[in-house]
């Protein structure tokens, strides 16, 4: 677990400048190994990245021979306005080996939140994420992970266990909701000491609902064997758990909501109602608000439901958390604990930046697959077997997973950004610009100027202005269109 930061620190680890409202900062995840280190945040000027940098120098990776020694890599950060995120270029320092983002070549880029960077054989993540100070950490050995995405979600687990309101939990499949759900139990074990009752909704059929459900004697119906006391009774004083919850049928819904309201329980063939108490908490992977919007979901039986709302992050927005849940489950798997076994380049590239439409379910396959390579002794790669598991995201992987148009191979930067100098803003003024219409800012403008390669029209057009106008902006931001043209 890391600690908050809320101010800068000197070389001498004295406190400085508060934490802005943004925070951009770069963190190292595999580099002769899967690393474990915290992020280094990055501050407004130039961080150099190189293999023999010493800490004022800049970050170094001195445990990848493919890294040019003193400068294989320059992040310059351009602060923004106190609400606006800054802008983080990247900048090849004339390496041999080249950068890489998100699997593709670049000489100068910038930076977007969750960007995969490859340098030689090392590979980073680059942040830029608004700063919470409020935002405690909690420990539930649970939920590994030191994202900010997994912060978060320990932070919302531990508020909502100091209350006995209905907790669902909304996430994709295989982001661990009833991981999170178990979590949350142990949480309660100071005020509640029941049991923690697991109930699959889609395995409840309707015929057999109510015995299941309220529970019944020995004898209540043909097939009762012996005396069942049914989930809402097994759960009494603990945790009663429904996942798959929107799942239920119309009938069963009724049913749930009879008890919710009612606080009591009347088994199979009797006529005594028993109280009940249990915390209740729900998963569905389905979109329930809108299920209840359709008709499709009891309206009242969501209110009822949703006292706390909770929010699990699938994989692709944990990328820091990708490499070392892998180990852990390979630990878990029978991997001794102090091996750190190497990956291949074109194994950590495929992880780092696959859509993981199953999430963590799905990295567990690959980890049982790598367990298959570790008896060669060799580095483990990217076999076909993984290659099929993965196979889903070439109709799953988002537009935004893939880096921008980078600027041509025949523009290189400058030896002033290399240097630290922000880039040529000379002429940008306020009220020099007649118009009303505000200015965009610098980043969209490069954005778009990149992304359309340079085609002035196209980018006015996006941008809702004129050519004239859009060639003033380009010239107070210091863009050239000749600088975003690619080679035919």
């Amino acid at each position: 677990m890391e600690p908050s930061v809320s101010a800068r620190t000197t070389e001498t680890g004295k406190w400085t400048a508060p934490m802005p409202q943004w925070v951009a900062s770069v963190r190292v995840l595999y580099s002769g190994g899967i690393v474990e280190a915290p992020p280094r945040v990055l501050f407004p000027g130039r961080l150099a990245i190189g293999r023999a940098l010493t800490e004022q120098e800049g970050l170094a990776l001195p445990c990848d021979a493919q890294v040019s020694r003193h400068l294989h890599a320059v992040l310059q950060c351009h602060p923004g306005s106190p609400s606006e995120p800054p802008v983080v270029e990247v900048l090849d320092g004339g390496s041999k080996n080249g950068l890489f983002v998100q699997g593709q070549p670049v000489l100068r880029h910038v930076l977007r939140d969750g960007d995969i960077l490859r340098l030689g054989r090392s590979f980073l993540l680059f942040r830029c994420q608004p700063h919470d100070a409020r935002l405690q950490d909690a420990v539930l050995p649970e939920l590994p992970g030191r994202s900010a995405a997994m912060c978060r979600l320990r932070h919302q687990l531990s508020q909502a266990a100091a209350s006995d309101a209905s907790i669902l939990l909304l996430g994709e499949t295989g982001t661990g909701k009833e991981l999170a759900a178990r979590a949350l139990h142990s949480l309660l074990r100071q005020r509640r000491t029941g049991d923690f009752v697991d109930v699959n909704c889609p395995g409840i059929s309707d015929s057999l609902a109510e015995g299941l459900l309220f529970g019944h004697g020995k004898g209540a119906f043909t097939g009762a064997l012996g005396e069942h006391p049914g989930f809402f009774r097994q759960a009494d004083g603990g945790t009663l758990f429904l996942d798959e919850v929107a799942d239920l049928s119309k009938r069963l819904q009724t049913m749930l909501l009879r008890v919710l309201e009612q606080r009591e329980v009347q088994p199979v063939h009797t006529t005594r109602n028993i109280p009940v108490d249990f915390r209740l908490i729900s998963a569905t992977n389905r979109p329930l608000e809108q299920l209840s919007a359709e008709g499709r979901f009891r309206d009242d039986l969501y209110a009822r439901l949703g006292g706390q709302v909770i929010e699990l992050p699938p994989l692709r927005e944990r990328r820091e958390d990708i490499l070392l849940l892998l180990l852990h489950h390979m630990r878990k798997l029978g991997l001794a604990a102090e091996r750190n076994p190497p990956l291949s380049v074109r194994l950590t590239e495929t992880l780092l930046t696959h859509f993981w439409p199953h999430n963590v379910r799905q990295l567990v396959h690959v980890a049982r697959e790598l367990m298959q390579q570790l008896s060669s002794g060799e580095e483990l790669d990217l076999s076909p077997a993984i290659e099929r598991l993965l196979r889903v995201e070439d109709v799953h992987r988002s537009e935004s997973a893939s880096p921008q148009p980078s600027p041509p191979r025949s523009a290189p930067p400058s030896q002033a950004s290399l240097d630290g100098q922000p880039p040529d803003e000379a002429g940008l003024h306020p009220g020099s610009d007649s118009s009303e219409q505000p200015l965009p800012s610098r980043e969209s403008v490069y954005r778009l100027l990149v992304q359309m390669r340079g085609r002035v029209s196209d980018v006015a057009a996006a941008l809702g202005m004129s050519r004239r106008k859009l060639g003033r902006v380009m010239e107070r931001y210091g863009f050239a269109r000749q600088q975003f043209r690619r080679p035919r």
